[in-house]
């Protein structure tokens, strides 16, 4: 990136709000029932308009320096502040029973009804669209204000208790509504294509695109072709069931814990570009001679971009889950030193993540070979393996003085990301590039793939082989999220020095040091963290196609490689001093 931040230029939110929470507690010999309501109301006065100045995109640094853009994109309006109203409102019932003095359950139900007042502006020339018509969408629409409820149930069953050892169980399951984020309706109230307008030229849908610092004059699609945000009236906000087991035992002061938690996605984030039409044309990523079902994907038609550059639903899916098993170990002896060890295996999975509070960013990032229809996989948040274990030694001396010295370890899966076609090329022609994830040919059908010259196509038959991920997708299109940067260590240490006010006081002045990453301080190769720019990597490049009378195109490919790299910042150690007062 080069010059001004085109998301920062214009950004600005001021947020009101009001909390009314109460609650009325009955007590009973064995009963404690709360009944109560919570209540957010949220006025918000937000300014976002990315792209206010212009923003040019340039395949290669040649183009950048023969000033030859691949696409301009612009966005203005006369009045870019959104005013948005809307609230959250919560009642709920609980009972907690303390059935003896081994036995406890809670149980109860929540009921909450998010609401927005008011609606978007309408775009009447839209909202008589064909598209409109065809989906039933009109940009002055909210979602129907509908009821979420979340039952839940926990218990705690001490199974023994002796002097020496302890056996409790407890476990619990329910339905979870988080904290509604509305910002995603706000975008609605921006984009609706009179509020904010704009203009997207592109030359490879045969537009002319301005040269740096001139404004385009009469060229195809100046007349506004705005981004449009919609959501859906059936729209319901994010809900999980979630079921938790776990087991804990103590034994002569070691306290051993086993816990399993299963989580399932009732309504989840689903993004739909409505500017990509399946009109049957496919994209071969072979040839068509070898075509199938495995190896070919949806090739959309844009033609819908002149007019609006994108349009984005706003819907659910029910798709999406996760598990966890974890295990851990502690002990606290008397003589100051406490010990703790956990390992968690994880896996995660979704369609969509929502990486972004802008829809075109949660849908352009959220890489498929299928930009419309993508498949449960790996979510980004997937963290397969993690490793903690710590360590901290604290001693109380001279009346007034005490130590602590702690060391802190975490190991842990590297983030996940995905391989797509490169961003010279729209592979899939749904106006976004970079994001349709690569093909991971069979050895026959990487002998029948057009490669610029054999020594592209042997690269990239040794790429697939030394990639794990790659070699175990043979004959499919890759999944998202399919790769992992390298696992990383890390150690932190903390020591704070405590002076009392007085000998039997727990009153005091602590100054404490943190040195975060503090293997990396006893060798720089200790404390690695790695990342992919945007959640992936681009090993594969279209540099042409071959069309076919029907429309379908088959790629001719240039492997240019790719590799995660080592964040620097986050590699290295960090220290910090500090000084607090405790009373």
């Amino acid at each position: 990136n080069i010059g001004t931040d085109p998301f920062a230029i214009m950004n600005d939110l001021v947020q009101n709000t009001i909390t009314l929470t109460d609650n009325f507690s009955y007590y009973a010999p064995s009963h404690t029932i709360t009944i109560g309501t919570h209540n957010e109301i949220f006025n918000s006065s937000c300014l976002y308009m990315a792209n206010a100045l212009g923003a040019y995109t340039y395949n290669t640094l040649n183009d950048f320096l023969t000033d030859n853009a691949r696409k301009y994109v612009r966005n203005y309006s006369d009045n870019p502040y959104t005013n948005i109203t809307s609230a959250q409102f919560g009642v709920y019932i609980q009972d907690e029973w303390s059935a003896s003095p081994r036995f406890s359950m809670t149980y109860g139900l929540r009921a909450d009804i998010p609401v927005v007042f008011g609606n978007p502006p309408a775009n009447e020339a839209f909202n008589a669209s064909e598209v409109a018509q065809k989906y039933g969408i009109r940009t002055n629409q909210v979602p129907t204000p509908a009821l979420l409820l979340s039952p839940r149930i926990g218990l705690r069953w001490r199974i023994a208790k002796s002097g020496e050892a302890s056996t409790l169980l407890r476990g619990g399951v329910g339905v979870f509504s988080g904290r509604i984020p509305f910002v995603w309706i706000s975008n609605c109230f921006s984009n609706t294509g009179v509020t904010q307008m704009g203009y997207t030229l592109d030359s490879s849908k045969g537009q002319s695109v301005p040269k740096f610092g001139e404004e385009p004059s009469g060229a195809e699609g100046v007349s506004s072709n705005p981004m449009i945000n919609i959501v859906s009236k059936d729209f319901r906000y994010p809900q999980v069931a979630r079921a938790t087991l776990a087991l804990e035992q103590e034994y002569k002061g070691w306290h051993f814990v086993v816990e399993g938690i299963f989580s399932k996605s009732i309504n989840d984030l689903l993004l739909t570009n409505l500017t990509a039409q399946d009109r049957g044309a496919k994209l071969y990523a072979v040839n068509s001679a070898l075509s199938n079902a495995q190896n070919s994907t949806t090739l959309y038609d844009t033609s819908l971009a002149k007019s609006y550059s994108s349009i984005y639903l706003l819907s659910n899916t029910s798709k999406g889950y996760g598990y966890s098993v974890s295990a851990s170990v502690s002990k606290h002896f008397r003589f100051g030193l406490d010990l703790y060890a956990a390992y968690t295996f994880a896996h995660s999975y979704s369609v969509m993540d929502g990486v972004s509070a802008q829809a075109a960013n949660s849908w352009g990032r959220n890489y498929s070979a299928d930009s419309n229809a993508p498949q449960l996989s790996y979510s980004l948040f997937d963290v397969p393996h993690k490793v903690t274990a710590s360590l901290s030694y604290s001693k109380r001396y001279a009346k007034i003085l005490g130590t602590t010295i702690s060391l802190l370890y975490q190991g842990y899966s590297g983030m996940r990301y995905s391989l797509t076609y490169a961003s010279t090329a729209d592979a899939n022609n749904d106006s976004n590039y970079g994001n349709t994830t690569i093909y991971v040919p069979t050895a026959s059908e990487l002998q029948a793939m057009e490669f610029e010259s054999e020594a592209h196509r042997k690269a990239f038959g040794d790429y697939i082989e030394a990639t794990p991920a790659l070699r175990q997708s043979r004959g499919r299109f890759l999944g998202r999220n399919a790769l992992q940067t390298p696992f990383e260590h890390h150690l932190d240490l903390h020591i704070a020095q405590d002076v009392y006010f007085s000998p039997n006081s727990s009153r005091k002045v602590q100054i404490s040091l943190d040195i975060i990453n503090f293997g990396s301080l006893l060798s720089k190769s200790w404390g690695a963290s790695y990342y992919t720019s945007k959640y992936r990597l681009q090993p594969l490049e279209i540099y042409d196609y071959a069309t076919d009378a029907e429309g379908n195109r088959t790629p001719k490919y240039r492997f240019v490689g790719g590799s995660v790299s080592r964040n620097d910042l986050l590699s290295r150690w960090r220290m910090q001093v500090g000084v607090r007062v405790v009373f």
